[in-house]
């Protein structure tokens, strides 16, 4: 088993994440909502210049809770969690960028990726710990899939997963077999 490369990793997940960006930008203009956008930036300008209170915060979030924000919303979720848990899911460990730079995710103990596990690793371990660790989860994952042992991100070494070099279009056997 050859850990794949960190760059391969990181460029993995870049065109992943065009691939992502492009489908929620899709559903964004099919939700098109310019109160709500208004408000985001408002929110976040509020947050950064520290002018930030409770009521403007509730006072956002109203306009932003609309019908059609939440739907851009929800459609949104589903997507992420399509592109990063059900595709792997089924296609035991790629998605579109590993596909592109042949690693994929698999297991330590090499049984088949479940939906358990990615969803674990994908909405818990990088998703939620990210946002509520405001990004510095991903720091420490950039450092360890370059120097820590094992090359394993935060989110592989929560669900005993890791990213290996694999060419989905030349396997001739199964993965167990391999050297």
């Amino acid at each position: 088993m050859e850990f794949a490369h960190p760059l391969q990793r990181i460029f993995a997940w870049l065109v992943d994440l065009a691939v992502l960006f492009a489908l929620i930008l899709l559903i964004h203009s099919l939700f098109y909502n310019p109160e709500a956008d208004n408000a985001v930036k408002q929110l976040f300008l509020d947050f950064v210049t520290f002018k930030l209170t409770f009521s403007s915060w509730v006072h956002y979030f109203t306009i932003m809770s609309n019908d059609r924000s939440l739907m851009f919303f929800i459609s949104a979720v589903l997507i992420y969690t399509f592109f990063y848990v059900i595709i792997p899911c089924l296609t035991n460990g790629y998605t579109i960028g590993k596909i592109f730079f042949q690693i994929r995710v698999v297991k330590l103990n090499e049984k088949k990726m479940s939906f358990g596990t990615m969803f674990l690793r994908q909405i818990l371990g990088s998703l939620v710990l990210g946002f509520f660790s405001l990004g510095i989860t991903y720091i420490i994952s950039g450092f360890s899939i370059f120097y820590a042992k094992g090359l394993r991100s935060i989110q592989d070494r929560m669900c005993n997963t890791l990213v290996v070099k694999d060419n989905p279009l030349r396997r001739k056997v199964p993965y167990t077999e391999r050297a």
